[in-house]
């Protein structure tokens, strides 16, 4: 188990200390974090809501969730229909 966590900590059979550790557990690091902002970016924007905000609110900057946006129904699943009877709505709309 040991070995495994160094292997992946990139601290065996390598070239050197300094090397190993840039190579190694801070690439990892860098990786993980970028995913982690990619993640944090995309999130719904109701405070300490973790769900993936997929929904543009009109008028604003902000996207929420299914649960949080005011025009989605939440009780219901999402089908082809409600999407085509939304649209149908936003443009008599304009």
């Amino acid at each position: 188990m040991i070995h495994l966590i160094a292997h992946w900590a990139g601290l065996d059979n390598g070239s050197g200390g300094q090397y190993l550790f840039w190579s190694g557990i801070f690439g990892d690091v860098t990786i993980f974090a970028a995913a982690v902002a990619f993640y944090w970016h995309h999130t719904c924007h109701v405070s300490r809501c973790w769900r993936p905000g997929l929904h543009k609110v009109d008028g604003t900057p902000f996207t929420c969730c299914r649960v949080h946006h005011p025009s989605v129904d939440h009780t219901a699943r999402t089908t082809g229909q409600t999407i085509a009877d939304a649209h149908d709505l936003a443009k008599r709309k304009t």
